[in-house]
């Protein structure tokens, strides 16, 4: 794993530990996913130009995101999903760069995905597990400027 995606990782479990009570641990051998995935994707701009992507099941980071941002559940919106991720892409770059570091976060955007298609896609997300035994993957994706 990346130092880069290693901070992602601990940033994610820092979030979801303090401020949803879901406490996850990194691991190699990740269970598979099943079916009702949302990916959360942040864009940022600062040091290195990525994107902070978060991929779980909906009503895992969902619910989350209800305890995160102390909001009842009345009908399920994105909104509260984006805020999730902004909250783990904030705690990712000041732990990364520093609270002093320029970085300019982007609209986060949550997503429905297929497991299947998430499956076959490029690229090695470090993968965390909940105490319930569920998968949550984090990656970074680069675009330039990485350092």
């Amino acid at each position: 794993m990346s130092a880069i995606t290693e901070a992602l990782a601990r940033a994610t479990s820092e979030v979801l530990e303090e401020a949803a009570y879901v406490f996850c641990c990194p691991t190699d051998e990740p269970p598979p996913f099943q079916h009702g995935l949302v990916q959360l994707r942040v864009p940022f701009h600062g040091p290195m130009q990525g994107e902070v992507v978060v991929t779980g099941p909906r009503a895992v980071l969902r619910d989350a995101a209800e305890h995160a941002t102390w909001t009842p559940r009345r009908r399920e919106t994105n909104e509260q999903l984006t805020a999730l991720a902004e909250m783990i892409a904030r705690t990712f770059v000041v732990s990364r760069w520093g609270a002093d570091e320029p970085v300019r976060l982007e609209t986060p955007l949550a997503k429905t995905i297929d497991p299947t298609t998430y499956a076959r896609r490029r690229g090695r997300p470090a993968s965390l597990v909940t105490d319930d035994g569920v998968r949550i993957d984090v990656e970074v994706s680069a675009l330039a400027g990485t350092r």
